[in-house]
């Protein structure tokens, strides 16, 4: 409503040759244009860019003739996110695109929010990896190992499993 009170303020103005706050009592005033616009993060107008929403007016005056446009501009500005996994073998981005990624990096994700404009979402991932190792023993009678287990012959079955320094599954098989 304010919108339409000052558009009719500045044409009832120039109607009766009445001054504006701010322009001589001789000057007559013209709107040009009245622009209402909603833009993602920056807009351009008279050679000026705005990135912050407002009401603006741009104003010439030619031979004591006012031209007056008036700009009533929104910003949206979208939210940016960025993430930072540490994890093991893989990861399913389900904030993101869905992917699932099997190797460390930064990877990133363009969409459109609630307002129309590009938001784009990082994630930087580091993806650790399992790891195995043989755990060879000699024994003569029996062996008592780490799953708390004796063993009386020679075996390659018994696994246990730890967590490694990545904190990732550790994977060791008894060799007796």
């Amino acid at each position: 409503m304010k919108h339409l009170y000052k558009i009719l303020t500045l044409f009832l103005l120039a109607a009766v040759a009445i001054p504006a706050v701010g322009y001589a009592q001789s000057d007559t005033i013209i709107v040009r244009n009245i622009t209402d616009t909603t833009v993602c993060d920056s807009y351009e107008w008279h050679g000026t860019e705005y990135t912050v929403s407002g009401e603006y007016e741009y104003s010439a005056t030619v031979d004591d003739t006012t031209y007056v446009d008036s700009l009533y501009l929104t910003v949206n500005h979208p939210a940016h996110s960025s993430t930072t996994i540490d994890t093991c073998e893989s990861y399913t981005w389900t904030d993101g695109n869905g992917q699932t990624y099997t190797t460390s990096g930064d990877y990133t994700y363009s969409h459109q929010d609630a307002n129309g404009c590009t938001q784009v979402d990082t994630l930087h991932l580091t993806i650790n990896h399992v790891s195995e190792g043989i755990d060879e023993q000699v024994a003569c009678e029996s062996f008592k190992w780490i799953d708390d287990s004796t063993y009386t012959s020679s075996t390659t079955t018994p696994t246990f499993t730890l967590t490694n320094a990545a904190g990732c599954d550790s994977v060791v098989t008894l060799r007796l």
